[in-house]
């Protein structure tokens, strides 16, 4: 897990910092595009909750 990946699930689940889906996202989606695996599992799992 990187950093990036660690800021996704922070802004995810509101821990340290306001919680916000979007930031979330684009964090995620950084990681993922990177080659995150696990930011690319975390991206689908929000697609699926919305």
């Amino acid at each position: 897990m990187d950093a990036q990946t660690n800021l996704g699930m922070m802004y995810m689940g509101g821990h340290g910092v306001s919680r916000d889906p979007d930031a979330a996202r684009q964090w995620l989606q950084k990681a993922a595009d990177q080659g995150d695996a696990e930011a690319a599992d975390l991206l689908e799992q929000i697609s699926a909750q919305t």
